[in-house]
Parts: structure tokens; sequence; C-alpha cells
């Protein structure tokens, strides 16, 4: 009986996949996902706009008290250097630290206000962590250094089911990995919001890697996981096992 259920749901599995491959349905299913998820995402959004600020500033000072280094990076790092704000479709802030001080990250945040909303590990102790403040939310980043320093890297994941819902939540759920590594050009200090942060110390090398040439053009179907960039490499979970938790929704 196990075997003919698991039989069934891999049919079903195909037959899913199948079905993304088709625009018909593909069509069907963009204007499901708009009308149940699209309300939810306006929300976010409009959360983080209004309260983005207050997050940075709170963030900035636990840190800073805690003498913890962290920078900019990613999405928040190209909107600070391209646009001196946010970027408009943006939903959250990314933020970069170092793997060594993950400990003492999670004891300072979570004593003051920030709730730990997910959380991915890969078994070589990659991680990356969400947490939550009034009603957006933070990506932090954790990096490593390379063997001989001249790189960091770090991971970030994605979940093989989508979209999350309630009976995912607070279970290992498998995730595959993305890795990117950037060269280790330091750090310096910027401010950003009124706040005392800091960024890589050639942003716009840094930004080329992640972006392209033409990061300076905003692009809003810019696939960040796109696979023509150096400096980012794939792995299935089959490569790299990796697994992720899931406290609240992320919409």
């Amino acid at each position: 009986m196990l075997k003919k259920s698991h039989g069934k749901m891999n049919t079903i599995k195909k037959l899913k996949e199948h079905m993304k491959t088709i625009p018909f349905f593909m069509g069907c299913y963009n204007v499901y996902f708009n009308l149940r998820f699209g309300q939810r995402l306006k929300k976010k959004r409009k959360n983080f706009q209004k309260e983005h600020v207050e997050l940075l500033q709170m963030f900035t000072k636990v840190l800073n008290d805690n003498g913890i280094q962290f920078w900019l990076e990613f999405g928040t790092l190209l909107g600070y250097y391209r646009e001196h704000d946010v970027i408009k479709h943006d939903d959250d802030l990314d933020i970069g630290v170092f793997l060594s001080d993950s400990g003492k990250i999670k004891k300072a945040l979570t004593e003051n206000g920030f709730k730990l909303i997910r959380e991915f590990r890969a078994d070589d102790g990659g991680l990356e962590e969400c947490y939550r403040y009034l009603h957006t939310s933070i990506d932090i980043f954790y990096f490593r250094n390379t063997d001989d320093n001249s790189s960091i890297y770090t991971y970030s994941f994605k979940s093989p089911v989508f979209p999350i819902k309630k009976k995912h939540l607070n279970k290992m759920l498998k995730m595959s990995v993305l890795k990117t590594t950037l060269k280790n050009y330091g750090f310096e200090r910027a401010v950003f919001k009124d706040c005392n942060v800091y960024i890589p110390s050639k942003p716009e090398e840094q930004l080329k890697a992640l972006y392209g040439e033409n990061f300076m053009v905003p692009d809003p179907s810019f696939d960040p996981r796109g696979k023509h960039f150096e400096c980012r490499t794939y792995f299935t979970h089959e490569e790299k096992p990796a697994f992720g938790v899931f406290m609240e929704l992320p919409l």
C-alpha cells in the first residue's frame, strides 16, 4: 500500500511539473497567486516602507552597542548606492555578518524585540536567518572567509515547497542552496537613514559582481538567482544537504 501511495504522489508531482510548462495553466496559476497573495505582498511592502527606518535604526543600535561587525548587503546595498534609499519595490532589509558572531547576534536581537521567524542551515555550517521587528523583516546572511582570506562567501536557501502554508510551519524542510562568493574588499563606515553602518570598501565592484555591469539601471524583472553570474554557485539538496524552518508565514 505504501509503495502504491508513493507512486501516486510521484505521478501527481510529475503532472504538476508538466502543467507548469503549459502557458494556459501558468497563466491561470499566476492569476490565482495574485488573487491569493497579492494583497498580502502589498501590505508587506507598505509596512516595510513605513517601518524600515525604525527597523534599521534599532538593528544598528543593537549590533553597534554589542560591538558586532555588520554591513549592508545585496538589495539593501544596491538601494544605498544607486537610489540613496531603499529600493522602491523591496520589502525587507539585507544585512551581512560573519558566521562567528551568530550566537551573539541571536542573543542580542532576541533580547531587544526582534523575533526569529525563519532559519536555514546547511550541513557544513552555512546559515541564513530572518528576524521580524514590528511588522517587517530583516534577512541576515552569515559570511565566512575563504582559506586565503581573499574572498568571503555566504549561502541563501530555497525551499521546493511553495507557497509555504500553515501546515509547513515549525517543520524541517529540505532546501536547495545558492552559494555567493565575493572578493574580500574589507569594510568602511557609511551613513544610511541616519544610521552608522558599514558597507564593502568597493561597493561598485561588489554590485557589478552581484547584478552585472548595468546595475545602475533599475530592472524590476531582474532575477537575483540568475545562473550567468560567476559569483553564484547552485547546489541541490542532494549535493549540499540543507534544511529550513519557518516559524511564521513568509507573507
